[in-house]
This record gives structure tokens, sequence and C-alpha cells, in this order.
């Protein structure tokens, strides 16, 4: 590293040489040698007149870009002004020893490093912590505090038919590791699990085995608490659920599911029924959605009255966001005999 100053290139000592014209008292410019006159400092400034070194009485050099005769050259005088560049040796950094310096450093070009490269941070001219690389070798971005990111390795590659990038926590990269075009690979070793938060919350889960777990993903499972005894003839009857055996996110309320988002739910209903009439002349069950009805109905034509008699019915509904869903029963005709029993239950999630 040089010292800090005029690069050593254009060397410490500049002349330029001037002819002058009649009377001309003033001199700046690019003189003879292509150098544009100036300097910092008016004691490092030599000024001659035909090869006669002139005092510092004989010129004024105030200005830093120019320096004026007290009297007016002859025409084809030749002028030759001596600059002597000023450099600070407390800011020399030898290459054999190295060193360190205490300002600032700014390159108005690339800056290439061959060595290592050790920093406490990398200013983007936006955050004053863009990139920050700790001594613990943690790497955060955005923060200047970042926490151990265990061993960690990034590739991002480029090919000819497009591009891939692959981010591998734990290990070393391996050949099972995507090696397409255009692919994102995210890939953990040994027993380490792969976490995706969401507002501080776990959200989902992929262990070392790669089995897929979501807290946070809407899921219930509820059953009737009593027995609904001699539900009402020709009209729809609604389960009444009592017991709520789990409720993710609790979207059940009121005997009725309502969808938090637009998705595919699986729905399962099973019903218990008691004392069903031979003499009705239906019966349908269903899961009632906002969009869709999905039903069993049938005939009881038996040769007498059943003492119980289950139905389940399955659905992959599709809901929007605030639909609902709920379970209902309905009877037509004969007597009003039949119970809704407490082993009835209702269950769904969502499940795209």
């Amino acid at each position: 590293m040089a010292y800090i100053g005029v690069s050593p290139s254009n060397g410490v000592r500049r002349k330029h040489t001037y002819t002058a014209t009649a009377n001309q008292t003033s001199f700046s410019g690019a003189g003879a040698e292509g150098a544009t006159l100036s300097y910092n400092d008016s004691n490092f400034v030599d000024v001659y007149q035909n090869g006669v070194k002139l005092s510092e009485a004989d010129y004024t050099s105030t200005s830093g870009t120019a320096i004026v005769l007290a009297q007016g050259a002859s025409v084809s005088d030749i002028v030759e002004i001596v600059v002597y560049d000023v450099f600070s040796v407390a800011d020399t950094v030898s290459k054999s020893a190295g060193g360190t310096f205490d300002g600032n450093i700014t390159a108005a070009g690339t800056l290439g490093v061959t060595g290592a490269f050790t920093s406490l941070g990398i200013d983007d001219n936006a955050d004053a912590t863009a990139i920050t690389i700790t001594s613990a070798e943690n790497v955060g971005i955005g923060t200047a505090s970042p926490t151990a990111l265990s061993n960690y390795t990034s590739v991002v590659a480029n090919n000819s038919t497009g591009s891939m990038f692959e981010l591998m926590v734990g290990g070393t990269r391996t050949a099972n590791m995507q090696t397409s075009a255009s692919a994102m690979n995210i890939q953990t070793r040994t027993s380490i699990p792969m976490i995706f938060d969401t507002n501080s919350t776990e959200a989902m889960k992929i262990d070392a085995n790669g089995i897929i777990t979501k807290s946070l993903q809407p899921a219930f499972s509820v059953k009737v608490a009593s027995t609904q005894t001699n539900i009402a003839l020709n009209g729809y009857v609604t389960v009444v659920f009592g017991t709520e055996i789990y409720d993710v996110g609790g979207n059940f309320a009121s005997n009725t599911f309502t969808a938090p988002v637009t998705g595919k739910y699986q729905l399962n209903a099973h019903f218990y029924m008691l004392a069903l009439d031979t003499a009705a002349a239906f019966y349908e069950f269903s899961i009632k959605t906002s969009n869709r009805n999905y039903s069993f109905d049938m005939d009881p034509n038996f040769s007498a009255d059943l003492t119980y008699f289950p139905v389940s019915i399955s659905a992959l509904a599709d809901l929007d966001a605030n639909d609902t869903a709920y379970l209902r029963v309905y009877q037509s005709a004969g007597t009003q005999q039949t119970d809704i029993s407490a082993n009835t239950r209702f269950s769904g999630f969502l499940a795209c």
C-alpha cells in the first residue's frame, strides 16, 4: 500500500513549463508537459524565469492553481514552475508488515481482495448494517448482532438454461441436491429439523425423517355431548355438538365450522342414529356447506324399526373464506321417535 496522497505514478515533483507572451503575469493550466498546474502549499513551489530562480517576493502563489509574477514577462520568456507534493508519512502502510488505517478509506474504482476479508459490517448506502459477519462467523442481513446459523453453506449457480439456488444448513453439500436448472434447494444435514415460523410462532416443521407437521393448520373434531331425542319431522334438524376434542385456530362454534381462508377442506361426518322408523318416507343425512350439500338419502323400508343405524359421509369441499359447514338430518313422515346419538361426530381440516 503506498502513502496517502497523490499517486506515486505521477511522482512527488512536477514541473510545468510555459512560454510567456508580452507582459504576461499569470501562469496556469497545462504546461508544456501536459499536466495542469496545482499545488497545496506555496512553500513547496519553486518558480524559474529563463533558468533563474525567482524569490518569493517576485511572484504570488496563493490560489493553488496559478502563479502570478510581480512584473510582466517578455515575449518568449521561459517560466518553469516546480511543485513538490506533500504527503503524510504517518499514514504509510508497509507491504511486508501490513498496517491499519485509523480513518475511512474510499475507493472510486473496484476494490479487489485476494486474501482473507475480515469485516464487522458491509454498508450498501441504505442500511448501516446491510451485511454483518461477526468474529463468531455468524452472518446477518439487516442486523448488527446475528445469531448462529449452524455451519451453513450457500451456493448460487447459473448455467445456460436457467439458474439454481441452494441453501444447505448443518453439513456439506451432497450429490443428491438438485442440479437441474431453474430450481431452488433448501437442505439440512444430520438430525437438524427445518422449522418455518410466522409471527414468532412455529407454523411448519420438517424433521430429519422428512415428516411434516403444521401446528397452525386449521383442523377440528367435535362430538355430540348428549343424545338429541325424537327429532322433528318434515324439516332439517341441525346436529348439536357440545364437546370439542380439538379446534386448531378456533374456527368451530355454535355447531358450525367457519373456513378461515379459501381452500379445499376435508370434511368427515359420522351420524349414529337410534330408533329409525320403518314407516318414514325417507331420511336424509348431510354436510351442509355454503356452496353445496353433501348428502346420503335412504328409504327405511325395513321389516321393522332399526335400533341403531350408522351413516358416514366424507367430502373434499371447496370453501371460500367465511363459508360455513354443519351437519343436519331430515325425516320425512312416519313417527317422531328417531334420536341422534351422542356417538355422532364431525371433523375436518384444511387440505390445500
